[in-house]
């Protein structure tokens, strides 16, 4: 294939599908557009440039301070730029070595949640993972997937100005506009790693390692969206937040 008739291609694609977009042939859109595919070269470019954005040892230095600031680096433009770039390289890669728990729970710290604050920690449920059945029938607590909110089968709990359910009852996420109540049951066994806890402590652990009682925390409820959203923006793809907390509203 010519590169050419590649970039014509890549040009096409970039266009909404459907017959309002697809130029008449040999129209003054399908010639502007060969015009583009002719200048293939500017195109790779511009492909090129793109690719390396996120890159700090070959990113443009226009966009330099922009990625800076993105990883909490402050533009410090007396230094050579060589000097910019590796630092900001040592910031990227510190950044990404550590684990998305580690992340999520140093977020808690910086805005209340946890160390200075309420005391929320980030437990891994791994190595063994311990019976959330077990535990959800000593301390409340709520299952956080996606960004539906899911509870187990224990006391009612206040979700916003609404209480769900009954003694021994299956309590789940109240919408305000529907008033649906989505029942949800603890994941099977095999899932239980996937799980990972936010609680003020561990109380008490298994023979084997594994989390047996946990601490819970109270919280204003003006907060609890809040923490919901920054536990679903910093999780780890496929994994469950079970969160032991309620809610109150002072």
């Amino acid at each position: 294939m010519q590169i050419k008739t590649l970039a014509r291609q890549i040009i096409d694609a970039l266009y909404p599908e459907g017959a309002a977009w697809k130029p008449k042939c040999d129209g003054n859109m399908d010639k502007l557009r060969n015009g583009q595919a002719a200048n293939w070269q500017t195109l790779i470019k511009q492909c090129d440039s793109v690719a390396d954005y996120r890159n700090p040892l070959k990113i443009d230095l226009p966009l330099l301070a922009d990625i800076e600031r993105e990883f909490g680096v402050n533009p410090r433009l007396y230094l050579t730029t060589e000097t910019r770039r590796n630092s900001l390289l040592s910031r990227v890669y510190m950044q990404n070595s550590i684990s998305s728990y580690t992340k999520l729970q140093k977020k808690l710290d910086a805005v209340g949640f946890g160390k200075g604050g309420y005391g929320l920690i980030v437990i891994p449920n791994e190595s063994p993972a311990c019976n959330l059945d077990i535990l959800l029938e000593k301390t409340i607590g709520y299952y956080l997937a996606n960004d539906i909110r899911y509870s187990s089968n224990i006391n009612p709990i206040v979700i916003g100005e609404e209480s769900i359910g009954a003694d021994n009852a299956y309590i789940g996420y109240f919408d305000g506009f529907e008033g649906e109540v989505v029942e949800f049951f603890t994941p099977p066994a095999r899932y239980w790693p996937a799980v990972f806890l936010v609680c003020q402590s561990v109380k008490s652990r298994n023979e084997d390692g594994s989390i047996n009682d946990v601490e819970g925390v109270n919280l204003p409820s003006f907060r609890r969206q809040e923490l919901h959203k920054l536990i679903l923006e910093t999780k780890p793809l496929g994994t469950w937040a079970l969160i032991f907390a309620t809610y109150s509203a002072y």
